[in-house]
């Protein structure tokens, strides 16, 4: 049953190079609002820092799960390294949407 899953798949996003074209700005855009986010986030947890210098006892660093424990921030990259996986997303994006677009230029 799944011997020919990635060749159908394949087929199907290579038969019309729009639809390839359009899973590569998908996830281009998925990378980038991950980035977004983590930066929003960062942005947070500094204001955050800032504000708690400022007072005449100073805790603790805070995590963005510490000041948003409502939300589920588990998907926020908080660092360089929980950036590289959106920054792997909008490569891949971004090399899928070149790939469907030379698929239309040569073929289409």
């Amino acid at each position: 049953m799944l011997e020919g899953l990635a060749e159908r798949t394949l087929a199907y996003l290579f038969e019309e190079p729009a639809r390839l074209l359009g899973l590569g700005k998908t996830v281009a855009a998925v990378g980038a609002l991950d980035l977004i986010a983590g930066a929003m986030g960062h942005v947070a947890v500094f204001a955050d820092t800032v504000l708690q210098r400022l007072q005449p006892h100073p805790g603790a660093d805070r995590a963005l799960a510490d000041i948003y424990p409502t939300l589920v921030t588990w998907w926020v990259p908080e660092t360089i390294v929980g950036c590289m996986p959106g920054l792997a997303l909008v490569a891949v994006g971004w090399s899928l949407a070149a790939v469907a677009r030379q698929l239309k230029r040569a073929y289409f």
